[in-house]
This record gives C-alpha cells, structure tokens and sequence, in this order.
C-alpha cells in the first residue's frame, strides 16, 4: 500500500509535467525524508 500511494504521487507529478510543459508549466512533487513516527522507530529507522 505504501509504494503504490508512493508511485502514485510520483507517477502523477510527472505525468502532469510532460502533460503541461508544452505550455511553459512545470510540475514537480515533493517526497519528505523519513517522519519520526511509531510505525518507522519500529522498523529500524532513525
């Protein structure tokens, strides 16, 4: 679930740029580093 919501957000930034860059508009997401939550200090991760 999460790399699907994660592609998509990625996916659709860059479908919208190649859709809208013939018209001078660029698009571009932004993906935030790893949150300090529950579920990530569970895993692992700093």
């Amino acid at each position: 679930m999460y790399a699907g919501t994660k592609f998509a957000q990625v996916g659709l930034a860059g479908a919208r740029d190649r859709e809208l860059r013939e018209k001078g508009i660029r698009v571009t997401g932004l993906c935030p580093a790893g949150v300090g939550t529950e579920f990530a200090v569970g895993a692992g991760r700093a």
